[in-house]
């Protein structure tokens, strides 16, 4: 999520993740403020005020009302919304902030272990989730192929075992990257304790696909 004022981008996460509730929600940044980023949670006019220093903290003050206002749940993992038509207003002015410019959410085994699958659906609503959970930062390894290259090759692997291909339909859908462009694949066979092949791993790396979801999730 941009680190500055950029509203409309707040107003489009909570429009992908609560359709049923962004009419009731009044959003607002107020930009140019110093210190830690912060958010303020009030009734106005019968409507839901949410305001933020920065989209990131305007974000972070929505998750906040809905966790302990509303009782409702969004996460990565599901979402608990109940069946209520009008969010309650607060009854008092809540006011929330954090002394952390960077949070930052993923490591190392996101990529390889959890969202090799993924598609981009999948990829949008886990940046937004992650962004109104107040996180503005990724962990993304960008060039991990050629460093993954390197290293299979130091550790006695041939070049018939780490190829080069290119991006078959099937490929280019979840990676996200136009059909027939290069990639590189690493081919490993996990052998049991009698030295009889059980798992063959077949990792396909492409160093763009960091550099499109950097972009989207700025």
């Amino acid at each position: 999520m941009h680190a500055g004022g950029d509203v409309a981008a707040a107003r489009e996460v909570v429009q992908r993740l609560l359709p049923q509730y962004a009419s009731q929600l009044e959003l607002r940044v107020i930009a140019g403020q110093s210190g830690p980023e912060r958010a303020r949670i009030a009734s106005e006019d019968g409507r839901i005020a949410i305001t933020g220093t920065t989209s990131s903290a305007l974000l972070f003050g929505v998750n906040w009302y809905l966790k302990y206002v509303a009782r409702l749940q969004v996460s990565p993992n599901g979402d608990q919304l109940g069946s209520v038509r009008q969010l309650p207003l607060p009854k008092e002015v809540l006011e929330v902030e954090t002394r952390y410019p960077y949070r930052y959410a993923l490591n190392e085994n996101v990529d390889g272990y959890t969202s090799p699958y993924w598609d981009w659906e999948r990829w949008q609503r886990e940046i937004d989730v992650l962004a109104l959970s107040g996180v503005n930062a990724l962990l993304i390894e960008r060039g991990t192929d050629m460093v993954l290259y390197r290293t299979f090759r130091d550790f006695g692997y041939s070049d018939e075992e780490i190829d080069a291909t290119a991006a078959d339909p099937r490929t280019s859908e979840m990676l996200n990257v136009p059909r027939r462009d290069p990639l590189l694949r690493i081919r490993q066979v996990i052998y049991s304790t009698k030295g009889k092949p059980v798992i063959y791993v077949l990792g396909i790396y492409r160093s763009d696909r960091h550099n499109f979801v950097i972009r989207r999730f700025r």
